[in-house]
């Protein structure tokens, strides 16, 4: 799943890139990060405890060739220079970012290593350190990684030889290397997410025909649990969302028919190693959804549960919204919040960011009119609306602009369009909300 957006040009030397600072009630104005005249993506962004960003960005050559380069946030409030973490003749895939204490990093990305595509995984403060987490003849095609502040962290990922399907998953302790990854299922599996709660819990979870399946690793264990089952009354039409804080795991999907009804629904488990229970609909009307909607994005939070998706009127996505609901009772959400995209846009895509101490939950809309595609943000209010509506950056954007959140602040990573059709070129941008 690859996640992509004309100002004058920026000298890229270190701490010499000037970023909006101070308390704001919109997004700042945008800051080029990259060169004019190249393209290059954001392809990943985070945010450490202390606000400052760190950004991955994706540079593209010749043909598939594909350099990886990070920038971090300073204490002077700018930037450093563009540090290649990697290169590779072929096109890297899924990258991602997150932070854990002090300078630490926790990256992953997908890439071809001796023939065959293999999620690699990075951590330090250079992302230095890297691993090969499946060296075998298998393929890997979808990868997931998620961290907790520490940097406590897990990775999943789904392999094929032939007509053999599997999900692995493998984790790392705050500081440490990932470890050997573990097999957790063989047969008719599909892509796994992954989530990572605040005390280093993690679990994986994935689709089958005949359900879901949930992998825990409580905090302190050494290795994921045996996944529980949950059957559904029909295959699942979207990958899950999942969330994790404690014992409290969440998991939502869309079920239905791909030619009928459809709804999203929720299931639980109170308890660590717990399977959940019986699935409850957060939005039974969820009729428009394609025949494969993208899955929708859970938080998990002591006391409150948050979901995002995609919804519509039935039978086009042209008034596609985003929408979100909060539980703070297991097995009762609240009533649907929407987020309109602006003007003739609709909703293509979904993303909840999660709330980080003096910082509200973000909803970020990839918004699609015709081929365009742009980016919209909301908070969610202590009242339990979203708003304000905020479109932080004009023109065409590419789809799948980053939010991240730390240190009293919000950062967005976006990729504008500056090439033509024959000729692609893109434009990297950061923006902070204070």
């Amino acid at each position: 799943m690859r996640r992509r957006p004309l100002l004058v040009s920026v000298v890229l030397t270190a701490s010499v890139l000037a970023l909006p600072a101070g308390a704001r009630a919109a997004w700042g104005p945008p800051v080029a990060i990259s060169p004019a005249g190249q393209d290059v993506s954001a392809a990943a962004l985070a945010v450490d405890d202390g606000g400052r960003p760190a950004v991955l960005l994706e540079a593209r050559g010749r043909g598939a060739a594909t350099t990886l380069r990070l920038r971090r946030g300073t204490a002077r409030g700018g930037l450093t220079a563009p540090a290649t973490v990697t290169s590779s003749p072929h096109i890297i895939e899924s990258a991602m970012l997150f932070t854990g204490r002090g300078s630490d990093l926790v990256a992953g990305w997908l890439d071809i290593v001796n023939g065959a595509r293999r999620p690699v995984v990075a951590t330090g403060s250079r992302l230095a350190d890297r691993q090969v987490l499946a060296p075998g003849p298998r393929s890997t095609q979808f990868l997931a990684l998620a961290a907790d502040r520490r940097g406590d962290a897990a990775v999943a990922f789904w392999r094929y030889s032939g007509n053999v399907y599997s999900v692995w998953a493998a984790y790392r302790l705050a500081g440490g290397r990932f470890g050997a990854a573990q097999q957790l299922a063989v047969g008719r599996v599909g892509n796994p997410v992954v989530a990572v709660g605040p005390g280093g819990e993690a679990v994986v979870a994935w689709g089958t025909p005949e359900g879901l399946q949930v992998a825990e690793r409580t905090a302190g264990a050494t290795a994921f649990a045996t996944p529980s089952q949950l059957p559904t009354a029909s295959s699942p039409l979207s990958e899950p969302g999942v969330g994790i804080a404690g014992g409290h795991v969440v998991l939502a999907w869309v079920t239905g028919t791909a030619g009928g009804g459809r709804s999203l629904v929720a299931a639980e488990s109170a308890a660590a190693g717990s399977p959940p229970a019986a699935p409850v609909a957060i939005d039974p009307g969820a009729s428009s959804l394609p025949p494969r909607p993208g899955a929708p994005t859970v938080t998990v939070q002591p006391g409150r549960s948050l979901v995002a998706w995609v919804r519509g009127p039935r039978g086009s996505t042209a008034r596609d919204t985003g929408a979100l609901a909060v539980s703070t009772t297991p097995g009762t959400w609240g009533a649907v919040q929407r987020l309109a995209a602006p003007g003739r846009a609709h909703a293509g895509a979904a993303d909840l960011t999660a709330p980080a101490p003096g910082r509200p939950p973000i909803l970020a809309l990839t918004t699609q009119q015709g081929a365009r595609s742009g980016v919209a943000t909301a908070n969610l209010r202590a009242d339990g609306t979203l708003g304000p509506r905020r479109v932080p950056v004009a023109g065409p954007v590419r789809p799948g602009a980053r939010v991240a959140q730390g240190g009293g602040r919000a950062w967005l990573a976006a990729t504008r369009e500056v090439g033509t059709t024959r000729h692609p070129s893109g434009r990297a941008l950061l923006l902070s909300d204070a």
